[in-house]
């Protein structure tokens, strides 16, 4: 139960940080309209792919988890809860996609020749997805390079216990 309340404390700091971070952004961004020059022209369809896409790796990853949750080196991360942290960073990855392709859909529908609020919205979501898809793959190639070795000990061990019994007989 303890392991429970801690990934809620965990998700609800997480959540309160992103959200606290966008409403100062957007407080800063209604008071001085930023122009964004360095993203060039913006197309709300471009944001939508990219969230898109974002979204699509992370719930590839997340399938290759499912995938992997059978072998005993997922239980022992599950009883360690490095295996939260690896969902938590999925979830919130997909939260934020999903916040950034809705979106850009309404931003599609509104006329507007300058990178208008929701866009700016939508681009600090990308960014968050961003890093929380980065997060999780880091997270997956650590689990991965795990059960590869615990695989590579497995068939060592194999093969001394066969050496031993052909050196006895």
């Amino acid at each position: 139960m303890e392991i429970i309340n801690k990934n809620k404390k965990l998700y609800f700091y997480n959540l309160l940080f992103l959200f606290g971070t966008l409403i100062i952004l957007c407080i800063i961004e209604l008071k001085n309209p930023m122009k964004f020059s360095f993203f060039g022209k913006i197309d709300s369809f471009d944001l939508l792919t990219l969230s898109s896409i974002i979204a699509g790796f992370l719930f590839s990853s997340f399938c290759l988890l499912i995938g992997l949750y059978d072998t005993k080196t997922v239980e022992l991360m599950e009883r360690s809860n490095y295996l939260n942290k690896i969902i938590l960073s999925h979830e919130l990855g997909f939260v934020f996609s999903s916040l950034s392709i809705l979106i850009s859909i309404v931003d599609i529908f509104l006329i507007s020749t300058e990178i208008s609020f929701f866009e700016f919205i939508s681009i600090y979501f990308i960014i968050v997805s961003l890093f929380y898809f980065l997060l999780s793959m880091y997270y997956v190639y650590n689990i991965v390079n795990f059960i590869r070795e615990e695989k590579k000990r497995k068939s060592q061990n194999i093969f001394d216990i066969s050496l031993k019994k052909d050196s006895e007989s």
